[in-house]
């Protein structure tokens, strides 16, 4: 009987002395704090403020220089296109969990990167691919930068126009009626850490998109396009019959608006 309980006890030792070195296994994972994000007021060119589900895209990125602003690439950095979108409050959170940005415990600077729209299949953020072969509102591209070096608080992010825009306003044109540009390059290639916007691709034939009728009647047509310059037609359809206008030299500059006003005969 004493053998019993010396064993018993023995047992009830060895369930205790088990939970306590399972406790011990447990470590606390510290987490550093959030990160805060607020988009400045816009600029006008076409998009004059974001709206509850716009959704942009962010890169963070630690510097290894403190005196260096560092620029995201391929490889991971501390948020690598994490999708932030605006709520009904008009603040911006990530769209999950694992957009969530956090800051460096060890205090390491960062540097922040955003565009819109946001795009979930982009992985190189120096070589992100446009294709404005087919003109929407969504066509307009916005980049932001805080190079400040931040390792704390609340970062700010002012976004600016990274294409041009063509406006085109042909008198005697109504909704209905076609207005194609030819000799244009309408691929491009965006490096989101310069914000450089390189044309690429071979000239093509763009087809403009109708924004209504201007003050003065006007037919009012629109298209967002990387900076260049370039010689060619425009192409009015109008009650059956089609109007040519060639041109030389019409330049376009990242985030100016180019007026060109034609008059049919």
């Amino acid at each position: 009987m004493l053998y019993c309980k010396q064993l018993i006890a023995c047992c009830a030792a060895m369930v205790m002395w088990t939970g306590c070195s399972n406790d011990t296994q447990l470590e606390e994972t510290q987490v550093g704090e959030q990160v805060q994000i607020r988009v400045a007021p816009l600029t006008r060119l076409a998009k004059t403020d974001f709206v509850e589900g716009d959704s942009i895209g962010i890169f963070a990125v630690e510097r290894s220089n403190p005196q260096v602003a560092a620029i995201p690439s391929v490889a991971p950095g501390r948020a690598n296109n994490a999708k932030w979108v605006k709520n009904a409050e008009g603040e911006w959170e990530p769209a999950t969990v694992a957009d969530r940005i956090t800051w460096s415990q060890s205090g390491t600077p960062m540097d922040f990167y955003a565009y819109f729209p946001y795009d979930a299949k982009i992985t190189n953020p120096a070589a992100i691919g446009l294709n404005l072969s087919e003109q929407t509102t969504a066509s307009d591209v916005l980049r932001a930068a805080n190079t400040q070096g931040l390792n704390k608080g609340e970062v700010t992010l002012a976004f600016n126009h990274v294409l041009a825009r063509l406006d085109v306003r042909v008198t005697s044109m109504v909704a209905g009626d076609v207005l194609r540009v030819k000799g244009v390059r309408t691929a491009a290639s965006f490096n989101i850490g310069t914000g450089e916007v390189e044309a690429t691709g071979e000239p093509a034939t763009l087809l403009l998109s109708y924004e209504g009728q201007s003050a003065d009647d006007k037919a009012w047509f629109q298209a967002f396009l990387p900076a260049q310059t370039f010689s060619g037609q425009m192409q009015c359809e109008h009650n059956g019959a089609s109007y040519i206008f060639n041109f030389s030299d019409l330049t376009l500059e990242k985030g100016q608006v180019k007026w060109v006003d034609l008059k049919l005969k």
